[in-house]
């Protein structure tokens, strides 16, 4: 990812899990079921609310531009 729709992907993806978790995963439990899922929203979830600030390809066009 270089930081170009990091935040709108993030969305999608826990979108996603969100609907697998509650669909699929949930009858299973929650050690065999949507642990694994959970933390792939949470990261989903981080991403959004942080997005990608070390690998953002805007660092590099902005940098000269800052005062």
């Amino acid at each position: 990812m270089l930081g170009i729709g990091t935040r709108i992907v993030a969305l999608l993806f826990g979108l996603i899990m969100l609907g697998a978790i509650s669909t699929v995963k949930l009858p299973n439990g929650f050690l065999n079921g949507y642990v694994y899922d959970l933390v792939l929203l949470d990261v989903a979830v981080h991403m959004i609310l942080n997005g990608s600030k070390l690998y953002y390809l805007g660092q590099l066009i902005l940098k000269g531009r800052e005062s």
